[in-house]
């Protein structure tokens, strides 16, 4: 999902190889994630085909920094979600 800093613990979007805040290069693997969602839109059509039901993607601010569109079943403006492998969206909570 992301990558954070072993030297300083700077987490971010996008994945870099040199950490921004220390200038480390070691880099621990973070396979999850937790933001909110900022942003919420349905897809029923894409070129040449039709989704049924629609396919949900979800713009969240990631709280280590960075955004990433995800896909769930229905998340809502203003959640906490989890982003786990693949984008996938779990709800953590409101704020």
């Amino acid at each position: 999902m992301n990558r954070v800093c072993a030297s300083c613990g700077w987490a971010g979007l996008p994945i870099r190889e040199v950490c921004p805040n220390c200038d480390g290069t070691a880099w621990l693997e973070n396979q999850q994630a937790v933001g909110i969602v900022r942003a919420v839109t349905r897809v029923h059509r894409a070129l040449g085909s039709t989704f049924e039901p629609a396919q949900v993607l979800a713009l969240v601010e990631l709280d280590s920094g960075g955004w990433v569109i995800g896909t769930g079943s229905d998340p809502e403006v203003g959640a906490r979600v989890i982003v786990g492998p693949n984008q996938v969206l779990t709800p953590a909570g409101r704020l």
